[in-house]
């Protein structure tokens, strides 16, 4: 059987030559202009990281996102432009147009599936427009290697001549200029995922824009989208969709590596607005020179091991202390971009593969803005349950004469579904079976926040707190620990007058009276 029976199929070697010419060939894209486009650095080194050998072409491909904005748009404009797209495919796998199509004809072993499976890295929709060709891409992630996290991601299903793939990740796409700017990209992206987490419709880049833009002021029209959105547009597009945008300033780097880290733990993507500027290639002029804000989607994050210069402070830290990459969706440089924290007089400030006019060198990304698409009844905020723990760890570290009791816990503060706190509670091996029957068996709301404060390696004392609840309120639904003096210890303190009007004396009543009197390794 020749390659010419099946035109809508073709298997291609890789090479980034042989990337850029199936970008043109299936796109109104000359290969100049694919040349000069920023992804195409982003690709090539990801490919190579993730060792893709063979790409497979599917014409003749409908993608219903960009269906949508054909719909809208497109469709109207004189020029006669296609509704049909390509979708490219990638495997680590050397594959020849012969081997593939015996693949196929052998779809029904088990065996043959696998192994085109574990290949499998995902695919890239090509639109056949004449500029933002890069449409819905879902690739791979990078592998864990042990410090790289990505909760947020998810697994995405292709179905390929009728062999079910899939990749785990996060949907991404380039910037269409026309229906959509890189809020819109970015919001996009978080809402992929977020209508699998909270369970509302998903919206194409061209719903996206035309929500965020009803009723909210415009510097111009909606469509062909310029200007871009600004955070309240982005804030009114999140609320079309169903849920309620939780807006947090970014320009603190405790604030902003906590708050990633709390969220992303529970799978919730997070929208981050960075202020993007550049040094003077003149060497003289040492003033910044400022391209603008910025949307992104931070999707995973990269713990380091080695000490950050905001950590050496004395007192109560944070496992997300720790973070020193992120990786975010970035519309003008591609998926799981990395983003590397560093020191800077401004801070915090990002590395950032974004490039800047001709007389700009070494863009940097300063964050601005969170803005966090949350499910409504997610309402006690990550700064208060920092708070909660911070106070009772400056009381045990203050007033302690527990042994063991004499330095300042490390809290691992995240934001968990009960089914998952659950999972890992019955995975736990420093908890008795008393212990364990009692709390998997207390009932619990739907979202929780978990802090749980860790001596070393050891865990010291968890806090279970409900999310659904009101700042108000008794919050803490759970009080437990491996150490039977500390909770004893606790309920001391919680009989001091003196220390009850302070806040860590408020802390630790209201602890106290979460124990259950229980404690989980007598």
């Amino acid at each position: 059987m020749s390659p010419g029976d099946h035109p809508s199929l073709r298997v291609t070697k890789y090479s980034i030559d042989a990337f850029m010419q199936l970008l043109s060939e299936c796109s109104e894209c000359t290969e100049a202009q694919v040349r000069e486009k920023l992804h195409l650095g982003y690709f090539e080194s990801y490919f190579r990281d993730v060792n893709v050998r063979t790409i497979v072409s599917e014409a003749d491909y409908i993608d219903l996102d960009y269906l949508t904005d054909y719909a809208a748009y497109y469709v109207r404009c004189f020029h006669h432009y296609r509704r049909d797209c390509t979708r490219l495919h990638f495997f680590s796998e050397d594959l020849s147009q012969d081997d593939f199509l015996a693949l196929l004809s052998r779809a029904a072993d088990p065996a043959a599936r696998e192994d085109l499976q574990a290949a499998y890295k995902g695919f890239i929709v090509v639109r056949p427009l004449p500029q933002c060709v890069i449409g819905r891409t879902c690739l791979a992630h990078y592998d864990h290697a042990g410090h790289r996290h990505f909760p947020v991601a998810q697994p995405y299903t292709a179905n390929l001549s009728g062999l079910e793939l899939s990749a785990h990740t996060v949907p991404f796409q380039e910037q269409d200029q026309v229906t959509a700017a890189c809020a819109t990209s970015a919001l996009w992206s978080a809402l992929q995922i977020t209508s699998r987490l909270f369970n509302h419709t998903p919206m194409p880049p061209v719903a996206i824009t035309q929500a965020a833009t009803t009723g909210v002021p415009l510097r111009s029209r909606a469509l062909p989208n310029t200007d871009g959105l600004t955070i309240e547009q982005m804030a009114h597009g999140i609320r079309a969709a169903g849920l309620e945008p939780f807006y947090i300033d970014a320009r603190d780097a405790f604030v902003l590596r906590s708050t990633l880290y709390s969220y992303l733990s529970c799978g919730i993507p997070v929208l981050l607005v960075v202020h993007l500027a550049g040094s003077s290639k003149n060497r003289l002029d040492p003033r910044p020179i400022s391209l603008g804000y910025h949307a992104v989607t931070v999707t995973g994050y990269s713990l380091q091991l080695s000490d950050l210069g905001d950590r050496l402070v004395r007192g109560p830290r944070l496992v997300s202390d720790h973070i020193g990459k992120v990786y975010a969706h970035d519309d003008q440089v591609g998926p799981h971009a990395r983003m590397t924290l560093i020191r800077d007089r401004r801070a915090p400030c990002l590395t950032t593969s974004f490039r800047g006019p001709e007389n700009v060198r070494q863009v940097r990304a300063y964050p601005y803005a969170l803005l966090l698409p949350l499910y409504h009844k997610i309402r006690i905020p990550q700064q208060l349950v920092c708070d909660l723990a911070f106070n009772l760890d400056r009381a045990l570290y203050s007033f302690g004469v527990l042994p063991g009791v004499d330095e300042h816990l490390c809290w691992n503060v995240r934001l968990l579904t009960v089914n998952d706190f659950k999972r890992e509670v019955a995975s736990r091996a420093d908890l008795n079976d008393t212990a364990r029957v009692e709390i998997l068996t207390t009932p619990l709301p739907r979202f929780l926040w978990h802090a749980a404060g860790n001596r070393g390696n050891e865990p010291a004392l968890d806090l279970v707190l409900d999310a659904t609840d009101i700042a108000s309120g008794h919050f803490i639904r759970l009080a437990f620990s491996s150490d039977p003096g500390l909770l004893r210890f606790i309920m001391h303190l919680a009989d001091n007058e003196a220390l009850a009007a302070t806040p860590p004396g408020q802390a630790i009543a209201d602890v106290a009276a979460r124990t259950k009197a229980f404690v989980v390794s007598e």
